[in-house]
């Protein structure tokens, strides 16, 4: 049923965050790469991993392609060219090494490589016994990488796994608060060229849920939110310089 869920409940978001894999949880991803259906044990699989500067030459490899593949590019094109290797932190190149054999074809070949593309994309997600702290940084990553980009809405399927102990209620209050508390930027008293926050709307995808769930869980976001919006509150009034921060500006600004 596992593997089912994960078939059901895969998409492609269009950004990716950090944090990356750990070299450990990269070493179980290929593992489970390898398993791909593999005719006479050839292995034909190779992996990239692209990361840091890597992206850079990526992207630059990006546009002289463009360049050199289209007569006619303009400079948006060549814009979306370059940016595209910045959606995510990490990216993991798939090259199909040939081998010339009298049972398996070139595409079988590339055919294997192909399903431990998709293995890659099967694998699933932090576990029950996952450290609550990481469920808190992934969201976090997630909250500043929109305002990095400048985005005005976000949407987070949370999936149907808690930490141990926690249920999918407590799950959508954490990600509400969590995104909430960390897309504050401040910049009452810093110059102009400060970044404000783009982030305006948070989406909380769910599924499964009957009228009483969704009920809880449309609370429970809203109190995640509250509380995040708390949080950003006393950071408010702990960035603000001591003559800024008196009880007659605190009272004017204060949230009712």
């Amino acid at each position: 049923m596992e593997a089912m869920q994960n078939i059901l409940t895969r998409n492609s978001p269009r950004e990716l965050t950090n944090p990356i894999p750990s070299s450990a949880e990269m070493q179980e991803i290929y593992q489970a790469a390898l398993r791909a259906p593999d005719h006479a044990w050839l292995r034909p699989s190779r992996f990239i991993e692209v990361t840091g500067q890597g992206l850079e030459k990526l992207s630059k490899i990006f546009v002289e392609f463009a360049k050199n593949e289209f007569e006619d590019v303009t400079p948006e094109q060549l814009e979306k060219y370059r940016a595209a290797p910045f959606r995510a932190p990490m990216i993991i190149i798939l090259t199909t090494k040939v081998t010339e054999h009298p049972k398996v074809p070139k595409v079988e070949q590339m055919l294997s490589t192909a399903t431990a593309a998709e293995n890659i994309l099967l694998v699933k997600g932090y576990e029950k016994d996952t450290p609550i702290h990481k469920w808190f940084s992934i969201y976090a990553s997630i909250a500043k990488k929109g305002n990095q980009l400048g985005a005005k809405d976000l949407a987070v399927m949370c999936g149907d796994v808690s930490p141990n102990h926690k249920d999918e209620f407590w799950l959508i209050e954490m990600v509400a608060k969590t995104i909430e508390s960390n897309v504050y930027i401040f910049s009452e008293t810093k110059n102009k060229t400060v970044s404000k926050p783009s982030v305006k709307k948070l989406t909380i995808l769910t599924s499964g849920l009957n009228s009483s769930a969704l009920t809880k869980a449309k609370q429970a976001a809203k109190t995640g939110y509250a509380i995040g919006e708390g949080v950003n509150t006393a950071k408010y009034l702990g960035d603000l310089p001591a003559n800024h921060c008196t009880p007659k500006i605190i009272e004017k600004n204060r949230w009712g």
